[in-house]
């Protein structure tokens, strides 16, 4: 079956939807992330006509600019905890170490503390402990050093959330306005009678 074309452009509403700029990911990305978060939500929320589409595609920015910041954020954090934790296994202070000035053991165990492996994180976290450094304490200098950026992340991410539900509200007004009532519906009794 053909799908049916717009009376004034000609265009099908796939056609149409080709032309609803994409966002453009950053380096370090995932494709393949964005592409199955993209596909969840518009599998959810269903937009059917070309405008919800639009306001459909809005959201799935919207959700993966906030995810962004996070990992931003997150990022920062992370970096400036390694940087500390290298000024611990090497003076035994919790004075900042920079990743590329560190060497061998050091730099090991400062990278082994963020590290996604379990196993190695709590090595380095037991290397601190026997130094008498809490990983609460590289954190919460971590977050020290870094409050400006952050703060800027959180209010990013706020303000993204904001405007998510804002989003979400007009887009399910309009899902609403345009849903099609049902005529002459005959309600089927299930218990079987």
């Amino acid at each position: 079956m053909a799908t049916p074309k717009n009376e004034v452009t000609g265009k099908s509403l796939h056609e149409v939807l080709d032309l609803i700029p994409k966002l453009r990911l950053m380096p370090g990305e995932d494709d393949l992330q964005f592409a199955d978060l993209r596909q969840a939500l518009l599998l959810d929320i269903n937009p059917t006509s070309a405008y919800e589409h639009c306001l459909a595609e809005q959201i799935v920015n919207l959700v993966w600019e906030t995810d962004r910041h996070r990992r931003m954020r997150d990022a920062l954090v992370l970096a400036d905890v390694r940087e500390f934790a290298m000024g611990a296994f090497e003076t035994g202070q919790t004075s900042p170490r920079r990743l590329m000035d560190a060497k061998g053991k050091v730099k090991e165990l400062g990278e082994n503390l963020t590290h996604s492996d379990p196993a190695r994180r709590k090595r380095a976290i037991d290397q601190l402990a026997q130094r008498g450094i809490s990983t609460d304490e590289l954190l919460a200098r971590a977050y020290r050093r870094q409050v400006k950026t952050l703060e800027t992340h959180e209010r990013k991410i706020a303000e993204a959330e904001q405007r998510l539900r804002r989003l979400r509200a007009d887009f399910d007004r309009l899902k609403a306005a345009n849903a099609k009532p049902v005529e002459d519906a005959v309600l089927v009794d299930d218990s079987g009678h």
